[in-house]
C-alpha cells in the first residue's frame, strides 16, 4: 500500500508507564525522524491515519492509559518542514536542504541552486523580508545576491 505525501500522525507509546501522545499531520519523509526520536528513548512509535487516530487513542483511554505531550516522551526532532525534499544536481548535493534556494545567478546567467545565510522560511516570509536579511550563495559559482523578490523553491 503506497502511503500518500500527507497526513499520517504518529502516536507514541511508553508501555512501561501506560502514557501515549500523538503529534502530526505530517509528510512521509518526516516519519523516520519520528520514529528515531522515540527509539533512542526506548518508546514504541507508529504512523496512523488521521480517520484511525481518534479510535486508537480512545481505545488507549479506555485501557486506562494517560495521554501526555509528546515531548514528555520523546526529544522532539528536528523540524524538517521547509528542507527541501527534491533532487539538486550533483554541485548542490551536499548542501544542507533547510537553506537550499532557487535563484536566477548574475555570473552564471542561469538558474541555479543556491544556499541562503538562515533556514529557508517559506516563500510568504522570505519574500515580505527586507533586502540583505536574507542572503543567498550561488553553489556553482559563487555568487552572492540579496535580491530576495525573485527567488523560489520548486
Amino acid at each position: 500500500m503506497k502511503k500518500g505525501k500527507h497526513e499520517f500522525y504518529i502516536l507514541l507509546k511508553d508501555t512501561e508507564r501506560s502514557r501515549f501522545a500523538s503529534t502530526g499531520p505530517m509528510e512521509t519523509h518526516l516519519l523516520n525522524d519520528w520514529y528515531a526520536a522515540a527509539d533512542a528513548r526506548g518508546v514504541n512509535a507508529m504512523d496512523v491515519r488521521p480517520e484511525a487516530l481518534q479510535a486508537e487513542c480512545r481505545f488507549l483511554l479506555d485501557k486506562g492509559w494517560d495521554e501526555v505531550e509528546p515531548e514528555d516522551l520523546v526529544d522532539e526532532p528536528i523540524d524538517r518542514a521547509n528542507h527541501y525534499v527534491g533532487k539538486l544536481p550533483a554541485y548542490a548535493s551536499g548542501t544542507d536542504r533547510s537553506k537550499v534556494i532557487s535563484i536566477l545567478c548574475r555570473d552564471c546567467s542561469k538558474v541555479r541552486w543556491a544556499a541562503l545565510n538562515k533556514p529557508f522560511p517559506g516563500v510568504e516570509k522570505l519574500k515580505a523580508a527586507g533586502m540583505r536579511e536574507y542572503q543567498a550563495i550561488c553553489l556553482k559559482c559563487g555568487y552572492s545576491a540579496s535580491d530576495n523578490y525573485n527567488w523560489s523553491r520548486p
